[in-house]
């Protein structure tokens, strides 16, 4: 029942001590902003939520889900998204700004539901990038993403 677990090392980070995700998806360049110190497992969905960007890979008609990370150590991050049952067609896209043109953003990913994604990136210390999780031909549905600060 949790919506994030991040083991509450952070006041403020993205995750409450509720295991509540604090802030709201909302207009670049808002949406949710975490301070990644380790890792953060966020439970959301796309459902109800209104398209402000598309992606390389599609999304132009589904609900975007945008987070801004901003990870404490330069590193690796692992990032693993697992789609729940009945989110048939999810996106999930990583971008140094929330809302870059289509065909300029470094990573996109389409997936299937039953699949999944797991990747690893390469982030730096206080360099915000965002997470967008979104879906194609209008595809929404729930999700569970956890990002690893390795």
């Amino acid at each position: 029942g949790e919506a994030c677990d991040d083991g509450n090392l952070i006041a403020n980070d993205g995750c409450s001590e509720a295991c509540a995700v604090e802030g709201s998806f909302s207009l670049c360049p808002g949406g949710v902003t975490i301070d990644l110190a380790d890792r953060i497992i966020l439970s959301g969905s796309t459902v109800g939520i209104p398209n402000i960007t598309e992606t390389n890979c599609g999304g132009k008609s589904a609900g975007d889900a945008i987070y801004a990370v901003i990870p404490s150590k330069t590193g690796s991050m692992v990032a693993t998204m697992k789609p729940q049952v009945g989110f048939n067609a999810p996106i999930i896209a990583f971008r140094t700004d929330c809302k870059l043109a289509k065909g300029t953003e470094p990573y996109c990913k389409q997936m299937t539901q039953q699949l999944g994604f797991q990747d690893t990136l390469m982030v730096t210390a206080g360099k915000a990038f965002y997470v967008v999780v979104t879906g194609t031909s209008g595809s929404a549905g729930a999700y569970t993403l956890e990002l690893d600060l390795l």
